[in-house]
């Protein structure tokens, strides 16, 4: 039958078996070691303790001769000096007293304690309530776990009441009671968990500083980058003040790599290594913005301050191709922010101004039939521009159909016409932007109807990348490889029969939709073989890291530092440098050392090494 024993440290009322009886074991909940009662040795013990204390009653009236006074000696008292931890002996003159510590090497003033005598036994002393007799001092010299009578009495009390055979009165709780415990306990929460967030914040926010200000300091230092470089570089700082809700902190980065890109004229060269960075700096801007308490808290950039740095941005790129492609992307992000307007006021600023007719003279005279000769105002010519196409397809993407259609009207497309061969050319702005519009708002097949239309392969190139980008930001896989075919389809027809290639940039977006349309392979033979190291190696490079960009988003797991050399094999380029930034970030992300990466790097590419090692670290938190 079992046992109850309670803990004499924790109080806890312990459950044990019978054949634990007179053993030591542990408390299970504080380890404190106790002894197991048992009933009949207790017993036992209680009748010899009453013939001892029979004894020692009869010793106290025996008359005993009195010793003669001790005269040896004098008595020393013995203990632990608090500072040295030696012991000393002094005499016992200085019981209770202060006195220099007598160890050489301390002397430091201590307290002697008290000189302690022993007592003779006295039955006088006895105190009653200890069944049998027993003196203090034999109770107190009793083994540990052994139980008294007394003792024995209050644990089968305690024991009734845990068995709840004894009733126990309760205080009722009352409601004002409840509240406030309730309130009392929301107050510690609120506190502790402000505390654990201002923790956590703290050290958070220090992550990635150290490799952050080591790629900055290169940026300041090395007189010889490349400015897109250093504007890579400034952008990725921006990125990681924006992760730590630092807006003035990442503006000012930003603002930075802007000023890296001098402006150009209207004869620039294309230049894909700028509008590379100048396309990463409007998508990180756009990160930047926010609005009420955000901005208030300097945690977000306002829109308006947003929008005129995009202005700036956008207007530094040195081709309509790149511009395009920024307005489409930059729209996909206003649009998720609710700033459709922004959107289209960007793509507004670029896009061709109307042609205004002047008016006709007024004929005057006397004669009526004058003013009917007057001739009719001709209509405005057509006006064919990509950025038209993108403004058209933003417009129709937020509902306003009118305004779209004041740019082109809404092309026809007929299945049955095109199966008989008589389907006739779409104007290439029309193409282009309602194709992306229709994509825009999910209507993924009349948006492939539109962009295979009859017509020049150039136009249906550039309206299935339109496609096929919008599929790949909304995650439609399906969709995104069959357009980024269409595209690639367009590309062999324009290529192979023609003898042409497409700008450069157009090559760079169709190996991007390609690669994240699971059609890497068919995009390194076919588009980036096309592209030539002695054109445009710059180029070629930003096309071979779109691949090896595909390739690292599709791992789950850290991406080999040789991966870099095996997908771009000319380091002197911005492509190469990036790459090394997407891979430091993606592996320090999953905990991964970067040793093997920062091998044989010169201070350049160790800088785009620490950005991304930065970012990864930020990345890490939001994980």
């Amino acid at each position: 039958m079992p046992m109850r024993v309670k803990c004499p440290k924790c109080k806890a009322v312990l459950s044990v078996k019978e054949a634990l009886a007179g053993k030591r074991v542990n408390c299970p909940k504080c380890r404190y070691v106790l002894s197991i009662p048992d009933p009949r040795a207790a017993a036992a013990k209680a009748g010899k303790a009453s013939e001892e204390a029979e004894a020692a009653a009869l010793a106290a009236f025996a008359e005993e001769a009195a010793k003669p006074e001790d005269t040896g000696p004098a008595k020393q008292i013995e203990f632990e000096c608090p500072w040295c931890m030696e012991m000393v002996k002094v005499n016992a003159d200085l019981s209770g007293k202060q006195t220099p510590c007598p160890n050489p090497e301390c002397k430091r003033i201590v307290k002697v304690p008290l000189l302690k005598e022993a007592k003779k036994k006295d039955w006088r002393q006895m105190d009653p309530r200890i069944g049998g007799g027993l003196l203090k001092s034999d109770q107190e010299s009793q083994p540990e776990g052994t139980w008294s009578t007394a003792q024995k009495s209050r644990v089968s009390t305690e024991a009734l009441e845990e068995a709840d055979a004894i009733p126990v009165k309760r205080t009722p709780v009352t409601a004002a009671t409840w509240i406030k415990r309730g309130v009392v306990g929301v107050v510690i929460l609120s506190i502790l968990a402000g505390g654990t967030f201002g923790i956590l914040t703290f050290t958070g926010g220090k992550k990635g500083l150290e490799p952050l200000n080591e790629a900055l300091a290169q940026v300041e230092s090395n007189t010889n980058m490349r400015r897109p470089a250093a504007a890579e570089i400034l952008i990725g700082a921006g990125e990681f003040y924006t992760a730590r809700k630092d807006a003035k902190s990442a503006q000012m980065q930003f603002n930075k790599a802007r000023a890296k890109i001098p402006p150009g004229d209207d004869n620039m060269k294309p230049d894909a290594e700028r509008d590379t960075a100048l396309l990463d700096l409007a998508l990180a801007l756009i990160e930047l913005g926010g609005d009420g308490k955000d901005v208030e808290k300097d945690a977000r950039l306002d829109w308006g301050d947003v929008k005129n740095s995009l202005r700036q941005t956008l207007t530094l790129m040195s081709t309509p191709e790149a511009k395009q492609t920024a307005l489409r992307e930059a729209a996909t992000k206003l649009i998720a922010n609710k700033q459709g307007e922004t959107a289209v006021w960007l793509a507004n600023l670029f896009a061709t101004p109307p042609k205004v007719v002047p008016p006709v003279p007024e004929v005057k005279g006397d004669d009526p039939a004058e003013e009917k000769k007057q001739p009719t105002p001709p209509p405005p010519p057509a006006v064919r521009s990509p950025l038209d196409a993108q403004l058209l397809a933003i417009q129709f993407a937020i509902g306003d159909k009118a305004g779209a259609s004041k740019i082109r009207s809404t092309p026809k497309a007929d299945d049955k016409a095109k199966s008989e061969g008589k389907e006739e050319e779409i104007d290439p702005v029309a193409r282009s932007g309602y194709a992306e519009g229709k994509a825009r708002l999910g209507d993924f097949e009349g948006a492939r109807l539109l962009a295979n239309q009859k017509g020049p392969a150039m136009d249906r190139l550039e309206a299935s990348l339109a496609v096929a980008a919008i599929a790949n930001s909304e995650k439609k896989t399906d969709q995104a490889k069959a357009s980024a075919k269409d595209a690639l389809d367009a590309f062999v027809e324009m290529h192979k029969r023609d003898g042409r290639t497409p700008p450069p940039w157009l090559m760079i977006q169709l190996t991007r939709v390609c690669a994240r349309g699971g059609l890497a392979e068919d995009a390194k033979k076919q588009v980036v073989g096309a592209m030539s190291d002695k054109d445009d190696k710059d180029a070629k490079a930003l096309a071979q890291l779109e691949l090896l960009a595909a390739h690292i988003e599709s791992s789950s797991g850290p991406v080999a530092a040789s991966v870099i050399d095996d997908y771009i094999p000319t380091k002197d380029t911005l492509a190469y440098q990036m790459a090394l930034t997407r891979v430091a970030r993606h592996n320090t992300r999953l905990g991964s050392d970067l040793t093997p990466l920062l091998e044989n790097l010169d201070d350049l590419q160790r800088a785009f090494v620490r950005i991304g090692e930065a970012l990864g670290q930020m990345d890490g938190r939001k994980n």
